[in-house]
């Protein structure tokens, strides 16, 4: 009998390890797929629209990413990590206060945007802030159903609805655009994405239709966990969103568009890697965590891999930065190539933190990515404020990268009283990443002085790459090694 049910529990894990393997391509893919179609976008859109237009939207996405975190207030997380997260009430009520949360921020957002337009000098805010805080009104109405999914690790038709949504919005943009080049080409974008993916949340995705319903035990036990999500949540708004804020009263909005670019750039790496760690590592870790298997051996299996790939990636950014401006946009946009270098060691750290966010959220403390996202907030303030009087804007950008450290430095010792710790390793990695990004970048800019630009894009990327192959090779073959060794079969045997 005893066997029978071992056999059992290695069947279960089994299977959950072939869902989770299954959830990342689908993960990477989904993300990939939409930072590609951003991208063009935004390579069409820079050849259509003035650079103020984007300086004008940057402080608009601001309210918008704020609203989406704020609309959430832990439910999906609830979702995912309560062992109650599939049952029928535990859902409705989910439903009902996400449906009430969208509401009052969309409302807020009404009486915020007379305030929000004069601070910012521009009357365009005032229309723009309602027209595009509706997206929390939609986002509020949303499907229970994405968080059921990813619970699962069935992540193929999430990233069909995310994919789906996101080429109408395109469409959408550039269409307008051709026909208005104005900002409002990008607000309309914003609203047809999102209603997109409300609407195919419900049509598309399997699982029970969602309804408003009320437990009263269950909204206390979900608010309970999310009251630290919600902390979190806000300052993650705050400590990733504040430089523009700032850098919106420091700086002219053509000035700010540069800058949106090109951390826009900076960024995909790191919002690819972070994604993973979200949608598929955070609910690895709660399906290990909840088994009351060995979450230190997977924490480390798990990680040690991805993080190559996020040092190799962050490495490429900081050597070829300026010459992926130069290849891609054109002459306007010089100076962003600088900010894509210091903002790709600043995500660098943030990737670090995502991954040891997702392991403490796993264990249910989600307190300390909240300590951490206050920690980086406090930091960045204070040291743009220092970076702007020692450099300028450069220094200032400079200061909202080294912010970063001081997040990851709360994380690491938050996952190392857990005995998670790979703080050592990540101090390696982040030693070599520095060092061979600043080789390359000399070289690069040697050999830039005599060749095209696409030539030097080339020896950048061929250059990193080897470099971090001469490392990385042996690892990820040993990984391949490693988890082969975990076939259900060789499990079944052991038992």
């Amino acid at each position: 009998m005893s066997s029978a049910v071992a056999s059992s529990a290695v069947d279960e894990a089994s299977s959950f390890t072939r869902r989770a393997r299954a959830g990342a391509f689908w993960s990477i893919a989904g993300f990939g797929g939409a930072q590609v179609l951003r991208f063009a976008s935004n390579l069409i859109l820079t050849r259509l629209l003035a650079r103020e237009a984007f300086g004008l939207m940057t402080l608009v996405w601001v309210l918008l990413l704020g609203l989406t975190l704020f609309s959430d207030i832990g439910i999906g997380p609830a979702i995912i990590q309560n062992r109650l997260g599939a049952d029928r009430h535990f859902l409705r009520t989910a439903f009902t206060l996400q449906a009430c949360r969208g509401l009052l921020l969309w409302l807020a957002a009404c009486v915020a945007a007379v305030p929000f337009a004069h601070f910012y000098r521009d009357a365009r805010l005032a229309w723009l802030v309602p027209l595009v805080g509706a997206t929390a009104l939609m986002q509020g109405v949303q499907s229970t159903k994405i968080f059921t999914a990813t619970r699962s690790l069935s992540l193929k038709q999430i990233t069909v609805v995310d994919l789906a949504s996101q080429i109408s919005g395109i469409m959408t943009m550039v269409l307008w655009a051709r026909v208005d080049p104005s900002v409002g080409a990008l607000a309309a974008g914003v609203l047809v994405q999102v209603g997109a993916k409300v609407v195919l949340s419900h049509a598309i995705l399997p699982g029970e239709r969602d309804g408003f319903g009320w437990d009263p035990a269950l909204a206390r036990e979900m608010l309970r966990f999310g009251r630290w999500i919600f902390v979190s949540t806000v300052f993650t708004f705050l400590a990733g969103q504040s430089d523009r804020l700032i850098f919106g009263r420091m700086i002219p909005l053509d000035m700010l568009g540069v800058y949106g670019i090109a951390t826009m750039l900076a960024n995909i790496p790191t919002q690819a890697l972070s994604h993973v760690s979200q949608a598929v590592f955070f609910p690895l870790f709660s399906g290990v965590e909840a088994r009351d298997q060995d979450l230190k051996t997977e924490f480390r299996r798990t990680r040690d891999p991805i993080l190559l790939i996020g040092a190799w990636a962050a490495c490429g950014l900081l050597a070829g930065g300026p010459t992926a401006v130069r290849l891609l946009y054109d002459a306007r946009y010089a100076e962003a190539g600088w900010i894509v270098q210091l903002s790709a060691v600043g995500g660098w750290f943030l990737f670090l933190e995502s991954l040891n966010s997702a392991a403490m959220l796993a264990k249910g403390k989600p307190k300390w990515v909240a300590g951490a996202n206050i920690t980086k907030l406090l930091a960045m303030v204070a040291l743009i404020l220092l970076g702007y009087q020692v450099g300028g804007f450069r220094g200032a950008v400079a200061a909202t990268a080294a912010s970063e450290v001081f997040r990851y430095g709360v994380s690491a010792i938050a996952v190392s009283r857990e005995g998670l710790s790979g703080w050592r390793r990540d101090l390696a990695l982040t030693g070599y990443m520095l060092a061979t990004g600043v080789v390359v970048r000399l070289a690069a800019i040697r050999l830039g002085a005599h060749v095209p630009t696409i030539v030097e894009a080339l020896f950048v990327a061929t250059a990193v790459t080897a470099l971090w192959l001469s490392i990385g090779g042996k690892q990820v073959r040993a990984w391949l090694v490693s988890r082969a060794a975990n076939t259900p079969q060789g499990a079944k045997h052991e038992t």
